[in-house]
């Protein structure tokens, strides 16, 4: 049947034959709708019992009306959201930590704790120290009180850490008792950082200074702001050691530790959030299995809910209205789309349509000829009359609907789906991609949320408002260098780019799991072409994260000005343009991506030469998505490459470029635009020339 041909399983929705006619949007529909963005408003407020009372209230004035079950998939959501929030409450704090916990402010994120000398405490052992799992997000010290001897050890990353060492040298003065003599003591602070290219730069300080005599105890304290760590013994300033701007991290002590009594306080904002977001995903995931919506709706409405849709037929019938002749035309078209003979299957159903124009089917397999073609908005034309005509054909409204949905027309989806339940479709058939839509304009599952709009993007975060404004204007410095160095003018769309910073994996797993297939949990950050969104997740350091930031604000960008560019050439930009920003914020193109030069140098196994690791471009320039992320590292690596090589290895290749950029900007297909741009550049010797070009970078 044409069933399995045109449709995945997944996609699919049984036909049906039941005559409804939608209904007009009605005032009161109006009304109802209205009521449910005030409920959302609360939501975003966190006022989650005040924001299910309202919902609840509309259901009761609305009662048996039709319209409430075309919003049925916002219904859904709004229920979930709130049932959760209310009864998860707020994270106990003091049940995270091993230590004392002595305070907390939740609007900055700092937080105090301490841990006597042989109680439990919160640090692991990690090679050759003790590392305490909290990782800081701003200033943050470390004080210790009871010991002679100090070591610590800040700003511990995979590629930094600070040591701040005290130790007694000797003592000074005369006479028989230790009472008149002071202490000769020294205090160092050693940093070790690595560059982006590998290079390790190591630097230290050292001072001496004494201490009085026969001092009952002695406290030490490492403190770590913006731009310096400084070490106190017994209160005052011993030395301070200038750091790089925002460099954070954890902190450590030598093995055996900890001894004294210690104390923690600092700014962990992030840190906490993550924590949040564990208790998130453990409670959600609970939550969610136990779920069933009919618990959480009136009687009425899941009364409705029943009865809506109960007489079904079995799908196909529509093709009765063909004539003999036309069956055979059909069938010849229905080869010709298993042959991907896209071109033909247009022929046979412009034949057919003209015919007998009152055949669902037929639209059907004519869109799937155009999505065949990558001709998604042609799919689309194909779709929405017969939509409009015939409301309760499922297949129709089920395809249309998640065209619209890759198409980022979410009011879109909610506006069709509401026709298809108002015709007799079954709402619950619609209500995963319902809800998938309602995500998209509502945003993630958060506590709380915390927004800031520059001039191009709106982004929204469970982090901070502060983390909002960093990421927008990492985005906008993005847009213009990008925008400027493609020669595409002012984003045109009339709404602003919309972005997600996530502060812990659980939240952004949960809200991906619709619109992203793969291993999500491999990303830390990605660009949904469903949503149109970027989603990224906090991370550390703070320049990787802006680097990712970088990468995915590209996809952003490249995707509102092209529909489904080659996969080589969408990553090798973003990855290009990703490394461009130097650490002071300065652009300068061709700066040399270390983590994928890296990869191409390092040879995985013995003997596995660079030849042998990339693919040939007679290959590569027509790769497939998917096989593009079957070889991920390697492919990601030479597009990245073979884009640099393109721009700066000499001027006829720069000219390939820009041939190439321009062909696919004005409207050629992939594989069009590559054979213009390639056209007459023997591949083979190009081969040869990008890997000559990888060895001398």
């Amino acid at each position: 049947m044409i069933h399995a041909l045109i449709f995945a399983a997944h996609l699919m929705l049984s036909a049906t034959n039941a005559a409804a006619t939608a209904t007009a949007p009605t005032q009161d529909s109006a009304v109802f709708e209205q009521e449910l963005e005030r409920v959302q408003v609360k939501m975003g407020q966190g006022k989650w019992k005040s924001a299910r009372s309202q919902l609840e209230r509309s259901l009761e004035v609305h009662e048996n009306q039709p319209y409430v079950l075309e919003n049925l998939g916002e219904i859904e959501l709004i229920l979930k959201r709130c049932t959760y929030w209310e009864s998860s409450g707020q994270l106990d704090l003091a049940s995270l930590f091993k230590g004392e916990l002595l305070s907390y402010t939740p609007m900055s994120g700092k937080i105090k704790l301490r841990y006597e000398e042989g109680e439990p405490h919160d640090f692991v052992v990690r090679d050759l120290a003790l590392v305490h799992e909290m990782e800081f997000s701003g200033p943050y010290s470390i004080e210790v009180e009871g010991t002679d001897s100090h070591s610590y050890m800040v700003c511990v990353t995979p590629r930094s850490w600070f040591q701040v060492a005290y130790q007694p040298t000797f003592y000074l003065g005369t006479g028989s008792s230790n009472r008149s003599k002071a202490i000769e003591r020294k205090v160092l602070i050693k940093s070790q950082q690595r560059n982006e290219d590998g290079t390790l730069i190591i630097d230290e300080e050292t001072k001496e200074f004494t201490t009085k005599p026969n001092t009952k105890s002695t406290t030490a304290k490492v403190s770590v702001s913006s731009r310096t760590v400084s070490a106190y013994y017994n209160g005052k300033k011993r030395l301070t050691m200038r750091k790089p701007q925002d460099l954070w991290g954890s902190l450590a002590i030598p093995l055996g530790g900890p001894h004294g009594t210690i104390t923690i306080e600092g700014n962990a904002e992030a840190f906490i959030k993550k924590k949040r977001d564990e208790a998130f995903d453990k409670g959600w995931k609970t939550f969610e299995r136990g779920w069933k919506l009919k618990e959480h709706l009136p009687d009425w409405l899941v009364t409705r809910l029943a009865s809506a849709g109960a007489s079904r037929a079995g799908p196909g019938a529509e093709l009765k209205q063909l004539s003999q002749d036309q069956i055979g035309i059909w069938n010849e078209a229905v080869r010709a789309l298993e042959d991907e003979n896209h071109e033909e299957v247009l022929n046979k159903t412009t034949a057919l349509l003209a015919q007998t124009p009152d055949v669902p089917e037929v639209y059907l397999l004519r869109a799937q000829a155009h999505l065949g073609l990558r001709q998604r908005e042609a799919a689309i034309g194909d779709l929405a009359p017969c939509a409009a005509r015939f409301p309760n054909h499922a297949e129709t409204m089920s395809l249309l609907a998640r065209l619209y949905l890759v198409s980022g027309r979410f009011n879109d989806v909610i506006e069709l789906v509401g026709k298809a339940v108002s015709a007799g479709l079954p709402p619950e058939e619609f209500q995963a991609i319902s809800i998938t839509a309602n995500k998209a304009i509502h945003g993630p599952i958060w506590g709380e949320k915390h927004t800031y709009e520059s001039r191009h993007y709106r982004v929204s975060s469970d982090i901070s408002r502060e983390r909002c404004r960093q990421v927008a204007m990492e985005l906008e410095a993005t847009y213009r260098h990008v925008s400027q160095r493609m020669g595409v003018g002012e984003h045109q769309e009339g709404s602003k780019f919309q972005a997600f910073a996530f502060s812990g994996q659980a939240s952004y797993l949960n809200y991906i799991e619709d619109v992203f297939e793969g291993h999500g949990e491999f990303t830390q950050g990605m660009y949904s072409s469903y949503l149109k969104q970027l989603l990224v997740l906090d991370s550390e350091p703070r320049e990787t994260f802006m680097k990712t930031v970088r990468h995915e604000g590209f996809h952003q960008f490249f995707d509102s000005v092209l529909d489904a560019p080659p996969i080589w050439l969408n990553e090798g930009l973003a990855e290009y343009f990703a490394s461009a920003r130097t650490k002071q914020g300065s652009w300068r193109d061709g700066r040399l991506n270390e983590v994928r030069l890296s990869h191409l140098r390092t040879v995985p196994n013995k003997g596995v030469a660079l030849q042998a690791r990339m693919t040939k471009l007679s290959s590569f320039l027509q790769i497939s998505q998917q096989e593009f992320m079957r070889k991920g590292q390697d492919n990601y690596a030479q597009a990245w490459a073979l884009v640099h090589f393109l721009r700066h290895s000499s001027a006829r290749n720069k000219a390939i470029y820009q041939e190439l950029l321009a062909g696919l900007l004005a409207g050629d297909s992939n594989m069009v635009a590559i054979e213009k741009a390639f056209e007459g550049v023997d591949l083979q010797e190009m081969d040869r020339e990008l890997q000559a070009y990888v060895n001398k970078l």
